[in-house]
């Protein structure tokens, strides 16, 4: 077996082709046979150690002779490789110098290159300067655009041209021309906008377009057209008092301003697009309006008065919607809602303090209310159809966060954070006065008032959802899902609620019912050794125990549906019925214990007593008996009360009741 089959099938803990990897490391290795036994390891390496010794013996054994001859050959290597150093040298030594000259030589040619180079750019330049100076004094006394055109032209193309000649003796005569048909150029544009000469005015346009200065013309529609109008529409606004109706009329004018004074321009600019690289409606218009009112009209941004500031804000708002219809594409409506001056202006409205007056104005009442003591929580109004002051308010209160005048879509989740917030309100107030009632007056009145409030909260979840959805502004209009979800929350949280409510309804009527069960155990007081005749009447206890589940039924059916008075109903039959079958079941085992001790006491005696004795004994009806006959009454009316309340198969075990109370038929013989 060679070597590599040897290694192959060699058994130890670990892979032996991981010394062959050129990654191999010692920490990596070890890290693999942690798990292994360390002597298990030392005993698997010495193995493979003894397997590449014997290989390494074979292979010096296979090829003896080359390994002979290899130490032979290399008796005299070290004297061979010094005689060759020196030639090596001298070598190496004229190959530097060969390229030290060759560095030179190109250097040389690069540099006389790059002089060729800047003659043909003076040449140029300095052409370029005789033109601009024969062409200064053909264009002094010019009056016509084409030739404005041409000399900026070629202002434009010499500027980046002859910049290095800032000491030319005629600069200053150019400097001067240049001005002068700035100057015309100007009044020129001014002339062409106020004529409507949409030709001369498209030939301004293309010229400072070309020569990179659309700014020029931008500039003088601002100051001399635009920053008249606005100055004067301010002044009006002043004057008014910044009324709503005043700021309304003043966007009404910019409006009005604009078809009037810039058709010809948003036809070349926009809608024509033929000089695209100009926007006279933000660059001119817009940012002089945003200047004038941010600097000489602060005061309307101000939220000291809410109504008019929601008022000032939904008229800029409806503005800033019809003049960006005047873009005509999206490209540029993005480009003016991205503008800094449009930044700026929409800053200015500081809607955080905004929702702040609103949230403690919609929440005051609100919060007065709950402070109040418990006696002052109804509703007396009667106007309402919530019961409770407070419900009412809670109602109120968010319909105000989605009432026009209040509401704002760029404050849409402050407001339905706010609405989710108050019903949540709604109900830790009524868990709170839930809690704050465990006594024994128990208000049942006002729990009951709660619960109907909170139901008619509920009804009307689904019309507060509709209400915020339609709400939502087009950029998230797709999430109508987020204000279910929100909504279906607060559903669940007041189901809770009601849940916990039936429970404490419960609760009070089992505890005014089952305090007359201890009534049950006077029966057999009552009945023994009194004399009493049979009964055949119910006992009051029992009547009292109905009484209040016809009382609650009376008084509040309209709070609860008929489906849902009988689950509190039922509740509260099967826990009292259970009360009350063990308090009849000790009673009845009372009875049969005394009957056993008197049976065995008449045993003892009966071979004292006559037989006509026993037979009259047998024949009487006795105190345990009526007792019988008196729990047997009392829980068939018991019995018919829940049958007629919510129906005697929905309460389970009423018939083991009714057996438990059977009367033995030599009893009822005897009645």
């Amino acid at each position: 077996m060679d070597f590599a089959e040897e290694f192959k099938n060699i058994n130890v803990v670990f892979n032996p082709n991981e010394f062959m990897k050129e990654s191999f490391s010692v920490d990596c290795f070890l890290s693999t046979i942690k798990c292994c036994e360390l002597e298990k390891v030392r005993e698997d390496l010495g193995l493979l150690l003894q397997l590449l010794k014997r290989s390494m013996i074979k292979l010096i054994n296979a090829d003896y002779q080359d390994f002979i001859l290899l130490s032979t050959n290399l008796k005299d290597l070290k004297t061979t490789v010094k005689n060759l150093e020196v030639p090596f040298f001298l070598l190496k030594t004229k190959i530097d110098n060969m390229k030290n000259i060759m560095k030179q030589h190109i250097e040389f040619i690069e540099k006389l290159i790059s002089e060729r180079c800047m003659l043909k750019i003076l040449r140029k330049k300095l052409f370029s300067l005789q033109n601009l100076k024969n062409y200064t004094n053909y264009f002094k006394e010019i009056n016509e655009i084409d030739r404005f055109s041409r000399f900026l032209h070629l202002m434009y193309l010499s500027k980046h041209k002859i910049n290095d000649f800032d000491d030319w003796e005629h600069n200053k005569e150019i400097a001067l021309v240049n001005n002068s048909v700035k100057e015309k150029l100007e009044s020129r544009f001014y002339d062409c906008v106020k004529q409507n000469q949409q030709q001369d005015l498209y030939k301004i346009l293309l010229t400072c377009s070309v020569i990179d200065n659309i700014s020029l013309v931008e500039n003088v529609f601002r100051k001399k057209i635009v920053k008249q109008f606005v100055e004067e529409e301010v002044s009006s606004l002043i004057e008014n008092k910044i009324s709503k109706q005043s700021l309304s009329n003043f966007y009404k004018n910019v409006l009005d301003f604009i078809p009037i004074h810039m058709k010809n321009l948003l036809f070349l600019t926009i809608y024509n697009k033929r000089i695209e690289e100009t926007d006279f409606l933000i660059n001119s218009l817009w940012t002089e309006i945003e200047e004038q009112l941010r600097d000489n009209l602060p005061l309307i941004f101000s939220p000291g008065n809410p109504e008019l500031f929601i008022s000032r804000l939904e008229s800029t708002e409806i503005f800033l919607n019809k003049f960006e219809k005047l873009f005509g594409n999206k490209e540029c409506v993005i480009k003016f809602r991205s503008n800094q001056n449009t930044k700026n202006f929409l800053q200015c409205w500081n809607l955080t303090v905004y929702f702040q007056i609103r949230f403690q104005e919609i929440l005051y009442d609100l919060e007065a209310v709950a402070e109040t003591s418990q006696t002052d929580y109804e509703n007396n109004t009667g106007a309402s159809e919530f019961k409770l002051t407070f419900t009412e308010k809670a109602n109120k209160a968010i319909n105000k966060c989605w009432s026009n005048g209040i509401y704002n879509k760029k404050l849409f989740t402050k407001f339905l954070k706010l609405s989710l917030q108050i019903l949540s309100r709604v109900n830790i107030w009524a868990r709170n006065i839930l809690d704050s009632n465990k006594s024994k007056n128990f208000p049942i009145d006002l729990i009951v008032l709660i619960y109907g409030d909170i139901s008619l909260i509920t009804e009307k979840i689904p019309i507060y959802t509709q209400v915020s959805k339609s709400k939502l502004p087009k950029e998230i209009s797709n999430s109508a899902y987020l204000c279910e979800s929100c909504f279906e929350h607060s559903t669940t949280m007041f189901k809770n609620l009601k849940n916990l409510i039936e429970e404490k309804v419960a609760a009070f009527l089992i505890n005014q019912s089952s305090v007359h069960l201890k009534f049950v155990a006077d029966l057999t007081r009552m009945y023994r050794k009194t004399n009493r005749d049979v009964p055949n009447d119910k006992s009051i206890y029992v009547h009292n125990m109905t009484k209040p589940f016809e009382s609650f039924k009376q008084k509040y059916s309209k709070s609860f549906t008929d489906k849902k008075l009988k689950e509190i109903f039922k509740t509260c039959f099967q826990e009292i019925t259970k009360d009350y079958f063990n308090c009849v079941s000790d009673i009845l085992l009372s009875i049969k214990r005394t009957e056993e001790s008197l049976k065995r006491l008449k045993n003892i005696r009966s071979k004292t007593m006559n037989s006509t004795d026993s037979v009259q004994e047998t024949t009487f009806v006795g105190d345990d008996d009526k007792i019988r006959i008196q729990l047997r009454i009392d829980v068939l009316y018991w019995v018919a009360s829940i049958q007629k309340a919510i129906g005697k198969e929905d309460v389970p075990n009423l018939q083991e009741f009714i057996a438990l109370v059977e009367i033995p038929s030599l009893v009822t013989a005897n009645i």
